[in-house]
């Protein structure tokens, strides 16, 4: 706001006085708190000292009296110790005095026992030596049956290894049908290649687009909720009494203000940018121009937002032409809604691409066909029929077929990585 006479003090000035004496204010608030909490740690600090100077008397005290405990309970076990010595030397002393008065007696009963034991060994031994002979009369019989069994299992693999042979020459004898149906098949491969390196290539371009638009439909998704929290607090401005709040809300506004700017700059460039690169992939299509106008249409609007923001920069936000440039944001926002209610859709190109695919592989031997259908449809060939020439080339190109047709299911992952 232009001064008409320099005694006149700027409201904006007094505006920034009032904020650098509160941030004072609040600056002096901040230094009493973290006084007031240094304080506080200093005595819990001490609190601590001297509750560790009571654990460690106490730690002290029973240290002792564990060691005076663990001294009580050595001399009982000594004592313990020396009563058992004396009760064995007791014992052994009375088991000297039983042998010199009893020990022929016990040498003869062992002698009995001895005898006795023998017999019984001698009963366990021709026990066990018949068991022993059964055994192995019955693993000669089932050795015996085992080799006949290993004879017929020798004889059936030779059988097999005569069908394996006579396979071996079978397939010998088809490489060259096999290798001549591969170079037809890779011939063919290379016709429709560059047609569809070209499909491909529609693909991307069109999956770039269809980013490129939902992106600036994101962003002005982003643009209508910061004017959502700017209308919002524009309405519920003049209803505050208290002069604290009209200042919090009046802060909130001006950050809301300045980051709908920065916003607004970020999708005007975007805008730009993209309109640039649909022009120049989509020319002359309509659904170039369709998009080209939205986003002409988005650009301008941001543009509006910028412009408008930057007068309300130079002037009172109490002043009634800084409230009706607020009015002028907001008023985008329906604009800006009914811009993106129909965004076009590029369509996708790949489905070009496996449609090529088939034709070409329909091209190919009827029985190369007839193989692909039991491969895509999980139909399996019988378990004994022979592979035929180029079966191995077919089920390679039928994978790719997949491959190239799963794409179709996950449209923009191309172009992402442009």
């Amino acid at each position: 706001m232009i001064m008409t006479n320099h005694l006149k003090i700027d409201p904006s000035y007094r505006m920034r006085e009032r904020n650098r004496q509160e941030m004072l204010r609040m600056n002096e608030e901040r230094e009493r708190e973290h006084a007031r909490a240094v304080e506080a740690e200093m005595n819990k600090i001490a609190e601590i000292k001297q509750e560790a100077a009571k654990d460690k008397k106490r730690a002290e005290e029973d240290y002792e009296e564990r060691q005076r405990q663990f001294k009580e309970a050595e001399d009982e076990m000594k004592q313990l110790h020396q009563q058992r010595i004396d009760e064995m030397n007791q014992k052994y002393k009375e088991a000297e005095e039983r042998r010199d008065k009893h020990g022929d007696a016990m040498i003869a009963n062992l002698n009995a026992e001895c005898e006795q034991m023998m017999k019984i060994q001698e009963g366990e031994k021709e026990r066990l030596k018949a068991i022993m002979e059964k055994s192995e009369r019955n693993h000669k019989g089932k050795m015996a049956i085992l080799d006949k069994q290993l004879n017929n299992i020798q004889q059936t693999h030779n059988k097999l290894m005569e069908g394996y042979r006579a396979e071996e020459v079978y397939l010998e004898a088809k490489k060259t049908a096999l290798n001549e149906l591969k170079f037809n098949m890779l011939t063919k491969e290379v016709d429709f290649i560059s047609g569809l390196r070209i499909t491909l290539d529609e693909y991307t371009a069109n999956s770039q687009f269809n980013y490129k638009m939902n992106d600036n439909k994101r962003t002005a998704d982003r643009t209508l909720r910061y004017i959502t929290d700017i209308k919002r607090i524009n309405d519920g401005f003049g209803r505050i009494k208290n002069e604290a709040m009209k200042k919090k809300e009046l802060d909130a506004l001006s950050f809301k203000l300045d980051e709908l700017k920065t916003h607004a700059e970020q999708a005007q460039q975007t805008a730009s940018e993209d309109m640039g690169s649909i022009e120049d992939n989509f020319k002359g299509q309509s659904i170039g121009e369709a998009a080209k106008e939205i986003l002409q249409g988005a650009h301008d609007i941001h543009q509006t937002i910028v412009e408008n923001h930057v007068d309300i920069q130079k002037m009172d936000i109490n002043d009634d032409e800084s409230k009706q440039m607020i009015k002028d944001i907001i008023n985008q926002e329906d604009k800006l809604r009914k811009i993106f209610e129909n965004i076009p859709k590029a369509v996708n190109a790949i489905e070009g691409a496996t449609s090529m695919i088939n034709n070409s592989i329909k091209e190919q031997d009827p029985s190369v066909n007839k193989q692909l259908e039991q491969t895509t449809t999980g139909e399996q060939p019988p378990a004994n029929a022979r592979q035929q020439p180029g079966q191995k080339a077919l089920n390679y190109s039928a994978s790719s077929r997949k491959q190239i047709g799963n794409t179709n299911s996950q449209p923009g992952s191309y172009s992402k990585r442009y």
